[in-house]
């Protein structure tokens, strides 16, 4: 991990654990998501793991998801 997405992961990571009160592991194994660039049409990368649901709720909503 590195770049754009080091920081996404690192509030993903905090989030998980002072928010959601998971242990180190949990937070660690929970799927994540990118948004892969700052620019106006970036993608939101999906890691498996999310359900199906999550994925078209959030297309929906306008975002260009991937997988």
């Amino acid at each position: 991990m590195g770049g754009f997405m080091q920081p996404q992961g690192h509030l993903q990571m905090m989030v998980a654990l002072v928010d959601d009160g998971l242990d180190p592991q949990t937070a660690l194994d929970r799927p994540r998501f990118c948004l892969e660039s700052g620019t106006g049409d970036s993608r939101l990368a999906l890691e498996e793991g999310l359900p199906l649901e999550t994925m078209a709720r959030l297309a929906e909503m306008g975002h260009r998801v991937r997988r």
